[in-house]
């Protein structure tokens, strides 16, 4: 068996991985000719390289310029929030990063919250909503569930690119508000909302394979309807 460590050997620079494949072709070719020697049934390879050094471009020489321009030209014109949707695949993906890019370039960006997008990354959306509305950072929010497979992510874990029409196969599916996360969980989403002062929109977004467009918005409705807080927060407690 042979072990050998490699930059990346897909790397989107022509030459360097040419090189790369070029040596990783000499190693093969050398083990074959000392193949009395060598157990040649396994050749391990494992791509480390350049993510640090990516994400380190993504944020400091693309991202955080970018918005820092784009909040400027978006307060001149009377635009003085932003919102993220936090969703993986991008560099704003969680809690932290939503923050991170936030602290770089101001408060005119906060969260369009999608608990969706978190559930299945293992997120607690109650904890979520506390951290970033006691940061002054939520500034929309979402209605939309996600179910999450258990038997599917005990196989392939949670970072699943199957179409969305799999659903018998994914490890987790968009789904209409309350078949995938229970009642309980929902209404204390909304009671943490209250706590930490956000008192605007609940936007319902249907993106649940199993049902209409109509279905799913009727039931979503129906479903906010028995849980939600309606009326601000009480200014006092006639019973304390």
């Amino acid at each position: 068996m042979i072990s050998q460590r490699f930059e990346n050997t897909a790397h989107d620079t022509v030459t360097a991985g040419m090189d790369l494949y070029t040596h990783l072709a000499l190693i093969v070719l050398a083990s074959i000719a000392d193949s009395v020697r060598m157990d040649l049934s396994i050749l391990k390879l494992k791509a480390v390289g350049d993510f640090l050094h990516i994400l380190d471009y993504q944020w400091n020489d693309v991202l955080i310029p970018y918005w820092q321009k784009e909040s400027e030209y978006a307060a001149k014109y009377g635009v003085n929030k932003i919102a993220f949707e936090m969703h993986p695949g991008f560099c704003v993906y969680n809690p932290e990063t939503l923050m991170k890019l936030r602290n770089a370039v101001g408060p005119c960006l906060g969260a369009n919250f999608d608990p969706s997008h978190l559930i299945w990354q293992g997120i607690d959306p109650v904890e979520a909503i506390r951290y970033i509305g006691e940061n002054g950072a939520m500034f929309h929010f979402h209605a939309k569930d996600t179910c999450v497979n258990r038997r599917n992510t005990e196989i392939n874990g949670v970072l699943d690119t199957k179409h969305y029409s799999d659903e018998i196969h994914r490890s987790w599916v968009f789904r209409a508000l309350g078949y995938g996360t229970d009642e309980k969980k929902w209404k204390d989403m909304i009671s943490m909302l209250q706590l930490v002062g956000y008192n605007h929109v609940m936007s319902i977004e249907h993106e649940d394979s199993f049902m209409t467009s109509k279905e799913g918005l009727e039931k979503a409705i129906a479903f906010l309807r028995r849980i939600i807080i309606s009326e601000p927060k009480p200014g006092g407690m006639f019973w304390a």
